[in-house]
C-alpha cells in the first residue's frame, strides 16, 4: 500500500502540471476558472472512492489509512501545483525587469479591456482577486477534510466543517462588466459555484445619470444608476473592496461615466433618505446572521448522531448544492425590492439543489439508526448555508429603489 501510495502521490505531481497551466492561463486573462477536460472526472473518482471506503465496513486503522492516503494524493497535487506556479511565475519575473511600485499601484486598479466593437469589459485585477478564489477552493476543500480525519468534541466539529464549506462556497466567486455604450446596455455577471451565479443586463437607457450617493451620518457611500421613476444601486462588492477611490469618486464610477456617457450627480442624504435602500440591505444582513446563529445553537444544544463519517460527508455535499438556491428565494422574500437575474440561456436537465436535496433524503431515508440526529444535523447544516449565502447575496445583488 505504501508503494501504490507512493507512485500515485508522483503521478499527481506530475499530472499536476497540466492544471496549474491552466489556472495559469485563467489568472492571466482574469477569467472565471473553468472545470474542463479530465478535472471533473478527477473530482468526483476522488468523491466516490472516498464514499466507497467509509462505507466499507474495514477496521478502523485501515479505513483511516486509506482515507489518509486519498488526502495525501491532493496534498500531493496542491504541492504541485504551488511548485508549477513558483517555478514559472518565478523564472518570467527573472527575465522581466524588478516589480517597481508603479506596478503594485497598478494592481489596485480595476482591469479593464476595449474592443474594437467599442465593447468595455471591467472585472476586478488578477493580481489582488485570484488569490483569495483559491484560498476558497482550500476553505472548500478543508471542510470535507476536517470531517474525515480530525477527531474533535462533537458540536465543535460540525460548526468548523460548515463555517469552512460555508466561507469557500460563497468566496469562489468574482465579477466582471460588460459595457455596449451603442446599445446602451450594461450587462453585470457574477461568477459562483451552483445557484450564486447571477447575470444582471441593466438598460442604460431608463438610467441617464449617475448617482454618487453619501450618508450623511457616516462615511458609507453608495453609486447609484438614476432615472425619472426609479434608482438602481450597484452591489456593494463591486463598489468597496475591488474599486479604489479617487478624490471625488470611486475609479469605476469614472469609468461608466466616461464609457456610457452618463449625467454625474452627487447628493448626500440622511438614513431616512436611504430607507428603500437600508431596508432591503438590513433584512437581508438580519436574515443571514439569524440563519446562522440559529445553525451554531442547533449545534450545540441538539442530541447529533455518532460515527456517521459517510452519512455526514455525503449530507456536507448535499448541504452545499441546496443552500444556495434557498438563499436566493429567500432573500427575495424578505428584501423583494432587489433585482431579479436573467433566465440561463439553457436550461439543465438537472438543478443543484436537486442533486443536493436527493443526496439528503437518500442519506436520511437510508438509515436504519440516528434519524433524528441527522435531520438536526441536516438542518443545523442546511441553516448555517443559507445564512452565508444570504450574506454573500445581500453584495451581489443590485437593489431597485422607488423615487
Amino acid at each position: 500500500m505504501a508503494v501504490i501510495l507512493i507512485v500515485l502521490m508522483i503521478s499527481s505531481f506530475v499530472w499536476s502540471r497540466w492544471l496549474a497551466k491552466s489556472i495559469l492561463a485563467h489568472c492571466r486573462q482574469n477569467l472565471p476558472f473553468s472545470f474542463s477536460g479530465a478535472f471533473p472526472i478527477v473530482v468526483a473518482l476522488f468523491c466516490v472512492v472516498l464514499l466507497v471506503i467509509l462505507n466499507l465496513s474495514l477496521e478502523q486503522t485501515l479505513s483511516q489509512a486509506l482515507v489518509g492516503g486519498l488526502w495525501s494524493i491532493e496534498a500531493a497535487v496542491l504541492l504541485g501545483i504551488f511548485t508549477w506556479l513558483s517555478l514559472w511565475t518565478g523564472q518570467s519575473r527573472s527575465d522581466s525587469q524588478t516589480i517597481t511600485e508603479q506596478d503594485l499601484a497598478a494592481s489596485e486598479h480595476l482591469s479593464v479591456i476595449a474592443y474594437s466593437d467599442r465593447t468595455v469589459l471591467i472585472s476586478p485585477n488578477p493580481r489582488s482577486n485570484q488569490p483569495s478564489q483559491f484560498n476558497s477552493m482550500l476553505l472548500f476543500g478543508m471542510g470535507l477534510f476536517f470531517w474525515t480525519m480530525l477527531d474533535l468534541p462533537t458540536g465543535i466539529l460540525e460548526i468548523a466543517v460548515i463555517a469552512c464549506s460555508g466561507s469557500g462556497l460563497v468566496g469562489i466567486s468574482t465579477w466582471q462588466i460588460q459595457l455596449q455604450p451603442e446599445q446602451q446596455i450594461m450587462a453585470l455577471k457574477f461568477t459562483g459555484l451552483w445557484d450564486l451565479q447571477a447575470t444582471y443586463t441593466i438598460n442604460l437607457r431608463h438610467f441617464p445619470r449617475l448617482q454618487i450617493v453619501k450618508l450623511s451620518e457616516g462615511d458609507l457611500t453608495w453609486v447609484q444608476l438614476s432615472g425619472q421613476s426609479n434608482e438602481l444601486a450597484l452591489p456593494g462588492a463591486i463598489i468597496d473592496n475591488s474599486t479604489k477611490k479617487t478624490e471625488d469618486h470611486s475609479e469605476l464610477a469614472q469609468i461608466l461615466l466616461k464609457t456610457c456617457r452618463l449625467a454625474r450627480h452627487e447628493t448626500s442624504r440622511d438614513s431616512l433618505g436611504l430607507i428603500g435602500l437600508l431596508l432591503p440591505q438590513g433584512t437581508g444582513i438580519l436574515a443571514g446572521v439569524t440563519f446562522s446563529i440559529a445553525a451554531v445553537l442547533m449545534l450545540l444544544l441538539l442530541p447529533l448522531p455518532n460515527n456517521i463519517v459517510a452519512e455526514g460527508t455525503a449530507l456536507l455535499i448535499g448541504t452545499s448544492m441546496l443552500c444556495p438556491a434557498l438563499a436566493k428565494r429567500i432573500f427575495k422574500l424578505v428584501a423583494p425590492t432587489v433585482m431579479p437575474s436573467d433566465p440561463p440561456i439553457v436550461l439543465p436537465h438537472f438543478h443543484a439543489w436537486e442533486i443536493g436535496t436527493a443526496i439528503i433524503l437518500s442519506v436520511i431515508t437510508s438509515s436504519h439508526h440516528q434519524k433524528l440526529g441527522l435531520i438536526a444535523l441536516s438542518a443545523a447544516w442546511i441553516s448555517f448555508g443559507i445564512g452565508v449565502c444570504i450574506l454573500a447575496l445581500v453584495r451581489r445583488t443590485p437593489i431597485n429603489i422607488k423615487v
